[in-house]
Order: structure tokens, then sequence, then C-alpha cells
């Protein structure tokens, strides 16, 4: 953090550093005093240069390496501009550092589209005024953290000084007391039609009318407005207010709404009115209170059966148990169920659905959830997910036959997350999804033998002589067509093991031998210094997770975060993330 709050140390300096003796470089093309007439029949764009290369190229550097492309050239200046406005924010806490800000980078036009004021800067002040006239054009995405901001200057800044304006967050008290729709008259604009998203939690200290006029005149304003986030830890009310403005206030432009990203309570009365505003809804999620029935919210997901991509549902009480086969929505990518109680029979009526969360009370109502079926007039199987997660408020042992009814349903899964999975339940796992990318098994019960299907004597005697300098001896010393072994998951990029009957062998016999695995997490297991030791050395990992490991020493933990150092890698040993630049 620099003097002005930048949050990123970044250099604003917008021009090229070059001495006189080299000439100017000008889009890798060097005009100097010599050889004029030479460089006068070179016409050639340099590939390096155009636009799309440079743009893919920059893509993949970090904050500092753009720094340092911009002096390559100009095309690569500018790219470089776009990119780094795209990942850095400014952010200025008081109007001492805001006035400081305009002094220092009055000259440059290169200025970052995501800026914070605040908390607590009155935005009234004439260096506030300042800096919306020099830098308001550039503002993409405008944070006002508990600022004090009445319904005048905010009109001031949305209407005059921020045109290009498309992305408005706002904490803390509401807006002055007067609307922010008076005397729009003397503005050029009277909409905001570049605001696509507001994400907003506002205090309703001043009064819950006065909130829901704010609220009303702001999304009066905002014809195109795509997207309503608002936070899971919001203002007492605010939530309720919100909804309700949206709902009741029928003549509000909402033609372009496709996402309310906030879990609201819905009884019987609030989802009527949702169908009937009929918004173009994307994603939506709502949590459904005892007085629903099957007979209002189904009319509500034919509504949406077009357009409804990412739908969570929280099942409070309700009077059903199971979302019927009758459900239609074509365009669904994502669901999340949570405490659902039912049979999921209903998600092969489902054509586009990806992924699947659920979240239960105990193993005995998973295995509801998935009836035995077999091929015949009672077979049912979604094809198309790729994903799929359960969360089990009691964790027992996970039986193999779950296993198997994936394998029947979820033909084409590449992502689980199954807690209590066991040592059959893994080594059937390994067998069935060859092509599994991601497997995340919380509170397992599984041991060394599960990880790598060796039987517990011959991996007592293979542990005694391992030898790391030879992984393809250690390999062939257990590996069979039919081990059972986690490495035979060949495809598999993120592993997430957890359990304390792992040790070392784990990592020799099975994990070192995955060689696309990017991010491996193994909490509360028994591994040693000698595991970490042998993952550091062998393994190109992007991300490790090692969380309470206690067995593991404090001086290798400080060697390992040595050695990776230059990688581009997270480690985590007791809740704490280090990265390449700590």
């Amino acid at each position: 953090m620099d003097k002005y709050g930048l949050g990123v140390g970044v250099d604003f300096a917008g021009g090229m550093k070059r001495s006189e003796d080299e000439g100017m470089l000008v889009d890798n093309i060097d005009i100097s005093e010599e050889g004029d007439e030479e460089e006068e029949e070179i016409e050639l764009e340099h590939p390096l240069t155009n636009s799309i290369v440079a743009s893919t190229i920059l893509s993949y550097l970090s904050l500092e390496d753009l720094k340092v492309s911009r002096l390559v050239c100009r095309s690569w200046d500018e790219e470089a501009r776009v990119h780094q406005s795209r990942n850095v924010k400014v952010v200025l806490y008081s109007e001492e550092r805001l006035k400081n800000y305009v002094y220092e980078f009055i000259g440059d036009r290169g200025f970052f589209d995501t800026v914070q004021l605040g908390p607590y800067m009155y935005m009234g002040n004439s260096s506030a005024d300042r800096f919306f006239q020099l830098y308001g054009l550039y503002v993409k995405h405008l944070i006002l953290h508990k600022t004090q901001c009445s319904a005048v200057h905010l009109r001031e800044i949305l209407f005059r000084w921020c045109p290009n304006l498309q992305e408005l967050t706002m904490t803390g008290m509401t807006p002055g007391k007067s609307r922010l729709l008076e005397d729009l008259h003397v503005y050029d604009k009277l909409n905001l039609h570049n605001l696509k998203v507001v994400n907003i939690n506002l205090m309703l200290t001043q009064g819950e009318d006065l909130l829901r006029d704010f609220l009303f005149d702001l999304f009066s304003v905002s014809p195109n407005l795509e997207k309503i986030i608002i936070p899971k830890n919001s203002y007492k009310g605010f939530l309720t207010t919100t909804i309700s403005t949206l709902l009741e206030s029928s003549d509000l432009p909402m033609d372009n709404l496709t996402s309310i990203d906030a879990l609201f309570s819905f009884g019987d009365s609030q989802i009527e009115q949702l169908t009937a505003r009929g918004f173009p809804l994307e994603t939506l999620n709502m949590q459904l209170m005892p007085n629903v029935t099957l007979d209002i919210l189904l009319p509500l997901l034919d509504t949406l059966n077009n357009t409804l991509k990412n739908l969570r549902l929280y099942f409070y009480l309700t009077r059903f148990k199971e979302l019927p086969n009758l459900v239609r929505l074509d365009k669904l990518e994502h669901l999340t169920l949570d405490t659902y109680q039912g049979s999921l029979k209903f998600i092969s009526s489902l054509p586009e659905l990806k992924v699947l969360s659920v979240t239960m009370k105990c193993l005995d109502e998973l295995v509801v959830g998935f009836p035995r079926t077999h091929h015949g007039p009672g077979f049912w199987s979604c094809p198309s997910l790729r994903s799929f997660s359960a969360r089990l408020s009691v964790v027992e042992g996970c039986p193999s036959g779950i296993i198997a009814s994936f394998e029947s349903i979820f033909p084409g899964l590449r992502a689980l997350t199954l807690p209590g999975i066991t040592d059959i339940a893994l080594k059937l796992l390994c067998s069935t999804y060859p092509k599994l990318e991601e497997l995340n098994a919380p509170q397992g019960i599984y041991t060394d033998m599960g990880i790598t299907g060796i039987a517990e004597g011959k991996l007592r005697f293979l542990s005694r002589s391992v030898n790391l300098s030879d992984l393809d001896g250690i390999r062939s010393s257990w590996e069979t067509p039919n081990s059972g072994n986690l490495a035979s998951l060949s495809k598999l990029q993120k592993l997430h093991l957890q359990s304390p009957d792992l040790t070392d062998d784990s990592i020799f016999f099975a994990i070192l031998h995955m060689h696309d695995l990017k991010e491996l997490s193994i909490e509360r297991s028994d591994i040693t210094d000698k595991g970490i030791d042998a993952i550091t050395n062998h393994m190109n990992l992007q991300r490790l997770n090692i969380a309470l490991c206690t067995r593991v020493s404090g001086p290798q933990l400080e060697l390992v975060k040595a050695k990776l150092k230059n990688r581009h890698l997270i480690l985590n040993f007791d809740g704490k993330q280090y990265s390449m630049y700590d």
C-alpha cells in the first residue's frame, strides 16, 4: 500500500524512457537518422505488435511484469494499460489522499477503471469535484464505501462526471433526504444507460420509506440494469425492502434484469409477484418458506424455462419434500439444493445441467436421492452432468453402492465432492471414473490402502526401501492392472484429501505419480517432513494445502516456503495463505 492508498504498487508513468542516441522506438520500428531509406521500404507490421497477439501475451503477465512490458513499444504500452486497468483498484480513504492523488497524477490519462472512495469521506468537497472532473470519464466501477454522499452529490457523479459507469457499489447510509430523480433536466442525460451491475447495502436508519424511494429512483434511471448484488451479511431489513421494491413497483424498467444475487425468503405471495413481473432471470436464489406449494413454485419455473441458468433452492420446512419430474428448465446449468430430502430423478429432464450441489442431513437422505435403477422402464440418468457435490450434516461411511449408482446416472462426471468415502468406495471410484479431473474427499474414512490400492503387508514392505530418485522403479513395484491406485486417474488436476490415517506412503506410492496434478490439499493427515519434501522436489503444483498436519515441523515449513518462492504457488500451513510474492 503506497501513500495514496492505491492498493498495489503500480507505476502510473505514461511515457517510455529512451536515450537520445537510441533513436525513437515506435511500434518496434527504429526510426533513426541513419538508414532512413531502408526503413521506409519496410511497411510490414511485426507480429508481436499486433493488438490481438500482444493482448494474448500480456494476459498471462503479473502486474509487476505489466509495468515492465509498457517499455517495449507504443502498442504494448497501450495494451498493457488496458490490462492494468482491469486488475488494479484505486483506493482513496480520505480527502487528503484524494487531493494528493489529483496533484500527483493530474497529467496521466491512463486511469484505472475501478476506484473506491471512503470510508467516512464527505463527497461534497472540492477535491472530490476535481477528481471526478479529471477522471470520471474513465471510471467504470465506482465503490462508495460508507461515504457521506447526498442525493445532490450522487446526481452530479452519476449523470455528469461518470458517463461510462458500468458498475456501482454502495454501502452505508442512504444518500440524503431529497429524491435522486429531482432536477434531472439540468443534465445532458436522464438515464444511466451504461449501468449494468448494482452492488448495494444500505442502512434503514433514516427510515424505510426514504430507502424505498432511493432504490426506486436508482432502478428507474437504470433501464439496462442486468445484475443486482446484495451482500450475504446485509443490513437488517435492507434485503426485504429491496425485493419488495422490485416486486411491487410494476412500472420499473427491468426488461434486462438477469440476476438477483441474494438469498431471499420467498413466501407464496412473493413468488406469485415474481412470476407476474416476468424478469428474464438467469440467476435466482430462493429460500422457500413453509407456505410455498408446488402449485405456486412450478409456474414460476415455467416462466424461466428459456432463460434460467443458475438456480439455488433452500427448502425451509416446506410442505413438499422433493421436486417432481414435471420441472422443465431447458437452459439450467448450475443447480443447488439445500436441505433437500427427496429423489433427484427430476434432473433427468434438465438437458443442459452441468453442476449439481446438494446439502442433506445424513447419508440415508443421499441414498434416497439416488434410488436403485436398472436398464429398463425405470432407468434414468443425466448424461450432461460434469460436477456433483454433496455435503452432509452427519458424516458416515459412504457405501460403494452410491458410487455404483453414479456410474449409471452420471456417466460424464468430471468433478466429484463426496464426504465419508471408504477404502472400498475409493477403489471403485478409480475404476468407474478414470477421466475424473477433480476429486474432493473431505472427512474421509480411507487409509493408505485405499489411496494406493496396495495391501497393508506389502505396503509396509515397500515403504522400507523407498528411493525417491527412482520414481519409475517405485511405480513398477506396485503397479498392476487392477491395483485401484489413485494415480490411475491420469487426468486428475485437483485433489482434496482429508483423513487422519494418511501417511507418507500415500505420497510415495500414489500422489507423486500424478503428473497432471495442479492443486493438492492433504488436511489433517499424518504425513511428515519426508513426505512434504518429496512433494516440493518432485511435483509442480500451483496450490498446496497442508493445514493441521501436526507432524510437519516448523523448520520444514519454512524450507518449503523458500523452495517454492519462485513458483505460482499458494501454501496453506495454518489457515494463512502464502504466495510467491510473500
